[in-house]
């Protein structure tokens, strides 16, 4: 079986857990109850090693989840999947509503003002409590409506609006005040 469609992370396994290999894990998602209705998942670690596997169990643990996969029995079978991504197909990814991304989508896409200057491409999206930001290089963004006037998809690009005194003085654009 093919399993470049199953790209879809959802979470991360951390470690082994208990003895009969079980492994612990890191939600990658805003739906972790997405765990609770998986049937199959694929491991992929960073060397490119991917095995397609059935879940047996799944159970809350701090702020992830304990989960059984079929044809993983031991501490040391579970060891060597440490820091796997789990990955679903991109078909199971839950639908969302208006002005509403997944991360994956967003991490790449250039970042632009609305003048027009070209500030980087988009890092990572760091989640704070009241508000996620956007990385871009040095630069923090808050992911409001407030400065992110776009997001096209298509184009890859995303029109941001930061206030003052947010961008370095030497790619800020001047406002009417100055």
């Amino acid at each position: 079986m093919m399993l470049d469609e199953w790209n879809w992370t959802i979470g991360t396994v951390l470690a082994p857990f208990g003895r009969i290999g079980e492994v612990r894990i890191r939600y990658e998602t805003d739906f972790p109850e997405r765990f609770a209705r998986v049937t199959r998942v694929c491991l992929r670690t960073a060397q490119g090693m991917a095995r397609l596997f059935t879940v047996e169990s799944v159970r809350p643990h701090k702020t992830g989840a304990v989960l059984k996969l079929a044809g993983l029995e031991s501490i040391s079978q579970a060891e060597e999947w440490r820091g796997a991504r789990i990955q679903v197909m991109r078909a199971e990814a839950e639908p969302l509503g208006a002005d509403e991304y997944y991360i994956s989508d967003l991490v790449g896409m250039e970042v632009v003002t609305a003048g027009g200057k070209r500030l980087g491409l988009l890092e990572e999206v760091l989640p704070y409590p009241a508000q996620d930001l956007f990385r871009v290089g040095e630069i923090l963004i808050p992911a409001v409506k407030e400065f992110i006037l776009e997001v096209n998809l298509s184009e890859r690009r995303i029109v941001v609006a930061p206030p003052k005194g947010l961008l370095p003085e030497d790619i800020a654009e001047p406002t009417d005040a100055d």
